[in-house]
Order: C-alpha cells, then structure tokens, then sequence
C-alpha cells in the first residue's frame, strides 16, 4: 500500500493506517533531520513531522511516497528551530557561512565581531525565503545541490543560483566589513 493511499484511510479515521505510516517512516524520519543537523533534536523534530502528518495528512501527495513531503517539513522545521536560537549560533564554525581569521581577544576586536554578526544575521533574515534556505542548507548545514533540490522540491540549478544570489547579496550587504582593516579579521568561506 502506498503512502498516497495511507493517508486517504488516516483522514478516514483507520488508526491502524497511522500506525503503519508511522512504523513506515520513523526511522527514516529520525535519521533524515539528524543528516540534516537537528542533532539531539532529531527526534523531536521526527516526531513532530509524523504526528502533523497524520493529524492533518496532506490533501495530495506528488508521488507515491510521502517522504518528499515530508523531507520539506523536516528542512523548514529545522531551519524554524535554527532562527528560534541564537541566530550567531547558528552561523559560526568551521562549517559555517563565515569565520574569524584570527580570535581578536581585544575590546574593539569583540565590539567589531558583535556589530558584524548583528550585520549578517540581519542580512541573512533580509534575504527572499528561497535564497536564505539555498544559504543555510548549503553553507550552515552542508548539504549539496541535489540534496537541497530533494528537499526543497526545486531543481538544483534552481537552487544554486538562489544561493549565488544569496551570496551576491550578502557580500553586498557586509561589504563595509570587507573593506580597510577590518577584512583581516574576517574570511568569507565558499
């Protein structure tokens, strides 16, 4: 039995169709928002995605398969719970969008790093939806093009030009931290 047909039997109520679909897909579920890095909320965030999809089951499914649906729902839900947190947080690290070239442990060096992680945190909240996911999926959390268009239901061409967009975008935007000697302390990663 297919997902498209589950969910047609949960919205009539079978609660031995919610079982099954959510036997079906838990642990996929799970692992999926732990790849995309929910982390130790990996189960929260499947949890969450299996109960709204058979509380309030989608009305039409695409394909056959839920999990395309459901790999969207699991990327916004982690990207929520991203701007839920500290948004510098989110965006520091080695794997992160940007870093600093060296600590600068002095007073005017951490007035400079907190005025630049102000200035890119709102940048990056400023960016159109689809440009700000291409960011954070790619840069923040890692994943690859293909990946990206897997959950965002977008081709990947589509994607990589949101996110070299993006990246025009904010570099325009922090540009006045690139400049004099304040580009020394910051590397802007690729």
């Amino acid at each position: 039995m297919t997902d498209a047909e589950l969910l047609v039997l949960i919205r009539d109520g079978d609660s031995q169709a919610a079982t099954t679909f959510a036997q079906r897909h838990w642990g996929w579920a799970r692992v999926y928002a732990s790849r995309l890095g929910a982390g130790d909320e990996a189960r929260d965030v499947a949890q969450d995605v299996l109960s709204k999809m058979i509380f309030g089951p989608p009305i039409e499914l695409r394909t056959p398969s839920a999990r395309p649906y459901m790999a969207r729902a699991i990327s916004n839900a982690i990207v929520s719970a991203g701007r839920k947190r500290p948004p510098a947080a989110s965006i520091t690290g080695e794997s992160g969008l940007l870093k600093f070239a060296d600590d600068g442990t002095s007073p005017s060096a951490g007035a400079a790093r907190r005025e630049f992680w102000h200035a890119a945190r709102q940048a990056l909240e400023e960016l159109p939806t689809a440009q700000r996911v291409a960011v954070v999926l790619r840069n923040i959390r890692g994943l690859t093009f293909p990946e990206i268009a897997l959950i965002t239901g977008r081709p990947a061409d589509t994607m990589r030009r949101s996110h070299d967009r993006a990246t025009k975008r904010l570099r325009q935007k922090l540009s006045r931290f690139f400049c004099s000697e304040t580009a020394r302390k910051f590397v802007l990663l690729e």
